[in-house]
């Protein structure tokens, strides 16, 4: 049995490239399949990649062929055999493809092609490439093959400079031999832009080669090389020209000058020259009359094309009548005249888009609301209504408001949608009849009595409806109304109705009404349990529950539930009407004896001094400046006092919290810090101490505060991020528990004793729930620098890196080492700083200082964009939008640093080399590597203006020369040759032209930021 290793074999079908230099009929035979074309570019690519791989690699040897006997020149490539073979090979498949540009264009690479149309010339000009010499050659004396090869690689230029500016495709890659590797058809992009840059020049000599061939034609037919005219080599060849150009095929002299003039207009228009390109087109127009009776196998002018050509350059005497597209266009270029008449005659040839059809309508209604120019009063409704035929035409959804336009223009505007569809059922055909008559049944269905009797009028038209009316007109007539419901329902429908207009109602005269009617219908049942959603606090249900029953329970409850809405909804002199309205009924009816009617007005009091103070702070910080901030805040301390003093009624949780917010803001540090937190379980009064604390210390000494309290409130805070209380953010922040306890110091715990900074101890009270709460009840602007400064420290900490620290004034106060550090929840830290930063930015916009310190945080986060966009604000906030020198402590160096790695990450290498210049010593080193990245995302050379220091500029000049970018070394020559640059100048004219490009360029970057 054999056992030994079998071949394995190969995929049937496939043939590798090197059995078509053993067979030279093998490739005749692959393209004479169908559907070839992509197979020939496939095998084009293949051909010259192997040939120059071979070139290379074989030059030594293989027997190299001199086709005039004589050796090769000093420094030019001698062509091995097997290369030469497959040249020959590449050039009949682009004969097979009738060396057609666009089918090449896609799918093999520039350089390729390029090398494709040399090979032409080399074998027709008998091994001599020389594209210099075609400026001079005499086409009358020259072969026709000469001739077509030499116009070959010249139109092609033409193309290859249009095409590469227009498609954006990239080419195809056929064989990558690695993942992650490049292909064999892989063309550094810098080499593809020398190529380009070389054709560029070369472009003049291809017109005037070109012109030339047109000229000294003199009646010479031309001979297009196919497969049969090339001669494939063997093992005896021993020269290259003997290829059989003859048997190409014959182009008439007409064929041939219009492919050429036609190639010379597109490019006359591409490149703006438009009275020459119309000189030529009109020349093709001619031809290309005469010859498309004819079958032509070189010219490949597309008809559709040539027509929008000759239309661009208005050419009279085109056969062709101009489409409805066409017109149309022309029509809203003339202001929409004769615009109805192109959309009657499109309604029966339905040529023109629909889509086109409703942008024109929708840019005439932007005109006449604009009024760029009169139109006629009617022409948008009868535009709106030719469209609406068309739609209906072509089985669209007619839009619900035209029925409405329609019944707006009365009698004219439906005279003349029957005319159109009279129109329309006389020339179209017998399947819109179906279609006509639903679009008059919606219009029937939805119209008035007017627009029934105009139909009726119509004999046309009501010869198509017939059986159709019959059916309408039941369902047009005003029946009379017959309430079916049952007589014992209406009473309860009367008592949903007032129900629904008590839940919408706000004024109290009005409320006391519907609770009067309503309480007729339920006697025995509370009308405050008539809405689900009317709740009101606690200590209020408490106080109402108390209070008789009746419709003095319902009045209070409802009234006091309607304050709540009110004061969501930020209408406080609305609030404070309805707390007013309960309690003047209150006393009214005498309960200020009662223990429930004293807890009730009391509670009142503290609600209305709820509303003040929202009132005071929603206005913040315009109303600092008020008379009333005085008062309020003797009435807040008032209500702490209360709450001290343990009163049997205390305020709720919410009024002290705001209490706290407005003596915050008012500075009340000596207040707050004198309140006794002991035994208070308001976590907001607690924080509020510590905080107070804190900034009494810094009021008192600025330059040496001290550290206490300072580390009281740090210990306060921190277990808040602890891995434990990370996960607790639903936890209570205020109210109290058996588990609740306090220590010696009078701080907040729960249960049990725990080490500080320790993560794994017992979880605290405050945690970021509250913290959040409580930051949003901060105002001032010391007590904000004071906390985001304790963020910032206890961010700085637990992250640990210094390239992201985050720097902020007062950060010194707070420790700088914390145990366990890592165990702390870093993105918990960075959402609420993060959150804090928005409140008070939100108050204080343009506090430069917490706009830099937003930008480090985004920064520290990785949201580069985002923090570029912060220093921009800052920046221009600081400068008058730089008008402005930008202060040193605004763009520091660190600032400055940071923003060059934020252009970096976005692959804005230009602008991270620019922003070296704004360092106190450039950082060239930097700027050089920023400078030679490659896929820059930045507009680069445009950038070059605002380059103040030459070094850079001499840098980037030695950079475009050695990659042979030639546009971009001249825009960086422009810069540099700037008079103000000149290093012979004075300081002041440097400095002064320094400081304008600085402003230029930063201005740039917030159009880009901001």
């Amino acid at each position: 049995m054999d056992t030994g290793p079998k071949p394995v074999a190969e995929q049937s079908g496939t043939i590798l490239w090197f059995e078509y230099l053993l067979d030279s009929s093998l490739l005749e035979k692959q393209l004479s399949r169908e559907n070839s074309d992509s197979q020939a570019t496939e095998l084009i690519v293949e051909f010259l990649v192997n040939s120059h791989s071979l070139n290379v690699s074989e030059k030594n040897n293989s027997k190299v062929i001199d086709v005039e006997g004589t050796e090769a020149p000093n420094g030019s490539e001698p062509k091995t055999r097997k290369s030469l073979a497959l040249k020959i090979l590449a050039l009949k498949c682009a004969a097979h493809l009738k060396w057609n540009f666009q089918l090449l264009e896609n799918r093999v690479p520039l350089t390729l092609q390029q090398l494709l149309y040399q090979d032409l010339l080399f074998f027709s000009e008998n091994g001599k490439v020389d594209i210099k010499s075609h400026i001079s050659l005499d086409f009358r004396e020259a072969s026709p093959h000469t001739i077509f090869a030499v116009s070959t690689y010249h139109r092609w230029v033409l193309w290859a400079l249009k095409s590469i500016q227009i498609i954006t495709k990239p080419n195809k890659v056929l064989h990558i031999p690695m993942p992650g590797g490049q292909g064999p058809t892989f063309v550094p992009p810098h080499i593809t832009e020398a190529m380009l840059n070389s054709l560029k020049l070369q472009a003049i000599d291809s017109v005037l080669i070109l012109e030339n061939i047109l000229k000294e034609l003199n009646g010479k037919k031309m001979i297009m090389p196919t497969i049969s005219t090339f001669v494939s080599l063997t093992e005896n060849s021993t020269s290259v020209s003997e290829h059989r150009w003859q048997e190409g095929y014959s182009i008439s002299i007409e064929e041939f000058e219009l492919q050429l003039r036609y190639d010379l207009a597109v490019w006359f228009m591409f490149a703006n020259q438009y009275s020459v390109a119309k000189r030529h087109l009109q020349v093709v127009g001619r031809l290309f009359a005469d010859c498309q009776s004819r079958k032509m196998e070189y010219c490949t002018i597309s008809a559709p094309y040539l027509k929008g050509f000759l239309s661009a350059c208005q050419i009279q005497g085109v056969n062709d009548e101009k489409s409805l597209t066409e017109k149309m266009h022309e029509s809203i270029k003339n202001h929409y005249v004769g615009f109805l008449s192109v959309l009657q005659e499109d309604n029966i040839r339905r040529e023109v888009p629909i889509h086109y059809r409703e942008m024109a309508e929708l840019d005439l209604l932007s005109a006449a609301a604009s009024g760029k120019f009169t139109i006629a009063k009617d022409l948008v409704f009868k535009v709106q209504t030719l469209n609406v035929v068309r739609r209906a035409l072509a089985d669209y959804h007619i839009p619900g408001t035209y029925f409405k336009l329609l019944a707006d223009e009365e009698g004219s505007g439906f005279q003349f949608l029957i005319s159109e569809l009279e129109r329309v059922h006389q020339l179209g055909n017998k399947h819109d009849e179906n279609k006509i008559k639903g679009l008059l049944s919606k219009i029937l269905m939805t119209g008035g009595d007017k627009i029934k009797n105009s139909l009726f009028s119509n004999s046309l038209l009501k010869e198509i409806m017939q059986g159709e009316l019959a059916k309408i007109e039941p369902a047009l007539e005003h029946l009379p109304f017959n309430p079916d419901f049952p007589h014992s329902l209406l009473p309860q429908i009367e008592c949903g109705e007032l129900i629904q207009q008590l839940i919408e109602s706000y004024r109290t005269s009005e409320i006391q009404t519907l609770l009067d009617r309503l309480s007729h219908g339920w006697p025995n049942r509370p009308l405050w349990t008539l809405y689900k959603k009317w709740e009101i606090p606690i200590p209020f249900q408490s106080a109402v529950m108390n209070l008789p029953k009746g419709m003095l329970q319902d009045w209070s409850y409802i009234l006091l539930a309607k304050y709540r809405e009110l004061l969501s909804l930020q209408d406080f002199a609305g609030a404070v009407e309805m707390l007013k309205a309960v309690e003047e009924r209150g006393r009214t009816k005498q309960l200020a004896n009662s223990q429930a009617g004293s807890k009730l007005f009391k509670l009142i009091e503290w609600e209305i001094l709820l509303v003040d103070v929202l009132q005071f702070l929603h206005k913040w910080p315009v109303s600092s400046n008020s008379s009333r901030f005085a008062e309020l805040t003797t009435q807040c301390r008032g209500c702490l006092g209360a709450l001290q003093r343990g009163e049997t009624i205390f305020p709720r949780s919410e009024v002290v919290d705001y209490c706290v917010a407005l003596l915050l803001a008012a500075c009340e540090w000596e207040f707050l810090l004198g309140l006794d937190v002991r035994w208070n379980l308001n976590l907001n009064v607690e924080l509020a101490s510590s905080l107070a604390a804190v900034c009494y210390d810094l009021q008192r000494d600025r330059e040496r505060p001290t550290r206490k309290n300072a580390k009281s409130l740090w210990d306060l805070i921190i277990p808040a991020f602890n891995p434990t209380s990370a996960n607790s953010g639903t936890m209570a922040s205020q109210g109290g528990g058996s588990a609740l306890k306090r220590t010696a110091a009078g701080a907040l715990q729960q249960g049990g004793s725990s080490a500080r900074d320790s993560p794994n101890a017992n979880v605290p009270l405050v945690n970021r729930a509250a913290l959040s709460k409580f930051c949003q009840l901060l105002y001032e602007p010391q007590s904000l620098n004071i906390t985001l400064s304790l963020f910032v420290r206890l961010h700085n900490v637990v992250q640990d890196e210094a390239n992201l620290e985050i720097n902020a004034d007062l950060s010194s106060l707070w420790p700088a080492v914390l145990s366990n550090a890592n165990s702390y929840h870093l993105p918990g830290i960075g959402e609420l700083l993060s959150q804090l930063l928005e409140r008070a930015l939100s108050l204080y916009p343009l506090n430069t200082d917490w706009l830099k310190l937003q930008g480090d945080l985004h920064f520290a986060q990785g949201f580069h964009s985002a923090a570029m966009s912060c220093f921009m604000t800052a920046a221009s906030l600081a400068s008058d939008y730089f008008h402005q020198v930008v202060p040193k402590q605004v763009l520091d160096e660190a600032t400055v640093r940071r923003m060059i790695k934020c252009s970096h990450s976005a692959s804005c290498f230009t602008q991270s080399a620019l922003l070296c210049q704004l360092l106190e010593e450039i950082d060239y080193a930097t700027a050089f590597r920023c400078l030679q990245e490659r896929g820059c995302n930045d507009a680069m050379d445009s950038l070059y203006p605002f380059i103040w220091d030459v070094t850079l500029l001499e840098f980037i000049i030695q950079l475009h020369h050695k990659r042979g970018e030639t546009q971009r070394k001249t825009a960086a020559l422009k810069a540099i040759g700037m008079l103000e640059l000149n290093a012979n100048n004075n300081e002041e004219i440097l400095r002064e032209a320094a400081a304008q490009r600085k402003a230029q360029f930063l201005r740039c970057l917030a159009k880009q930021y901001l």
